[in-house]
């Protein structure tokens, strides 16, 4: 063999080693997922474990308001860059671990997965929203020596928005809003809306009967647009605010009207001390504004959430939705669903029934409550004069 031909060999060689390389460095560019030279999956993005949150990084980013204005629907496209490695589906790993109950299971939980042991190290910790949050952001500089190739997520809105998906996709959905500093509760949360806003208190999706979201809202809880964060969803609304508990209403607008029915036009008004906020009522407004409790409520009869169900919540008995666990406030409120309950309950959920566990702080604005109402009540199969 001449040199001319070992050269040309050689220069094959070394061509080939500096593509392989060039389309390593950019795919970890674009994915930022493969490590050169690195054969452990790089997958344990919502698995990893991680350390405490520090003060200052918990103190720089408003988890309550985020929670509050958490859109799961965002939150599922965000997960399209997590499905090449993780699995929703109960025991079902790939290259990470399944993600199946994530949210508030303890940290390298999966019992049929090898973690990295700067996650197995972590084990007494839980993945609530702060420690999911953080890691999420910057998996390796979270936890240095995860297997975890992920670049991670800049943005807290992308995150919070992941983490309330994730939440809602499991079979205990937990108050993500729980320990949180409430945001200002005025601060433009538009009304949840509440099945029993006032009344029952337990955690279902924002727009549960009884339950806020993770946290345990009761029954209606109608949060304002701006509200806090999941704060404390009127637990017994069965609007769902965010993830906070609540046992019923919590109609706000991060609450998840699942498959509302169009929305109709609001009975008309009767007079009473409403009579203006009733006329003035605006359907449109309380469908968006209930979107804040949808990661704790559903509008389906029956629809499992954090909080109860929402549906009818108008003029039906508080805490009446059978296999539900109410809070003990919420229980022995006693009454019906009125026009007049819901707007004091969804106002401030805790203040009107002390001992509810709906967490959302409450939607300040007589009309945004109102408006609340007049949507529940009208994707109701049973819609009630509103009086």
């Amino acid at each position: 063999m001449n040199a001319d031909r070992l050269n040309m060999i050689a220069g094959s060689v070394i061509g080939a080693l500096l593509l392989f390389l060039l389309l390593g460095f950019f795919s970890s560019q674009i994915y930022g997922t493969f490590v050169v030279g690195h054969h452990e999956p790089p997958a344990q993005a919502f698995a990893v474990e991680v350390e405490n949150p520090t003060e200052e990084n918990t103190a720089s980013v408003d988890y309550a308001t985020l929670v509050a204005e958490a859109d799961s629907v965002a939150g599922g496209n965000v997960f399209k860059k997590c499905g090449a490695c993780h699995k929703m589906d109960d025991g079902a790993n790939g290259v990470g671990p399944h993600l199946h109950g994530i949210v508030g299971r303890k940290i390298a939980a999966v019992g049929d997965y090898s973690y990295s042991p700067a996650l197995s190290g972590k084990s007494d910790e839980v993945w609530d929203l702060q420690h999911l949050s953080h890691f999420l952001e910057n998996p390796k500089g979270y936890a240095p020596g995860t297997k975890m190739g992920f670049a991670g997520l800049r943005k807290p809105e992308d995150r919070v928005n992941l983490i309330a998906w994730l939440n809602e996709h499991s079979d205990a959905p937990i108050d993500l809003s729980q320990g949180l500093e409430p945001a200002a509760a005025e601060a433009g949360g538009e009304p949840a809306a509440a099945e029993g806003a006032a009344a029952e208190g337990t955690a279902e999706p924002a727009a549960a009967e009884g339950t806020a979201e993770p946290a345990a809202t009761e029954e209606p809880a109608a949060a304002e647009p701006a509200t806090d964060d999941k704060t404390e969803a009127p637990a017994e609304t069965q609007v769902a605010a965010a993830p906070a508990d609540a046992e019923q209403p919590a109609a706000e607008e991060s609450a998840k009207a699942p498959a509302e029915t169009e929305v109709a036009a609001a009975p008309a008004s009767g007079g009473g001390e409403y009579a203006e906020l009733i006329a003035a009522a605006d359907v449109d407004k309380g469908k968006k504004a209930f979107k804040k409790c949808r990661a704790c409520h559903k509008l389906e009869a029956g629809a499992k959430a954090v909080g109860p169900s929402l549906h009818d919540i108008v003029g039906r008995q508080v805490a009446a939705v059978d296999g539900f666990s109410y809070s003990d406030a919420m229980a022995a409120h006693g009454g019906s669903w009125t026009v007049d309950e819901l707007m004091h309950f969804l106002e401030k959920p805790k203040a009107y029934i002390k001992g509810t566990k709906m967490s959302f702080a409450g939607v300040k604005k007589p009309q945004q409550r109102m408006d609340i109402i007049a949507y529940l009540n009208s994707v109701s199969d049973n819609p009630q004069p509103l009086e």
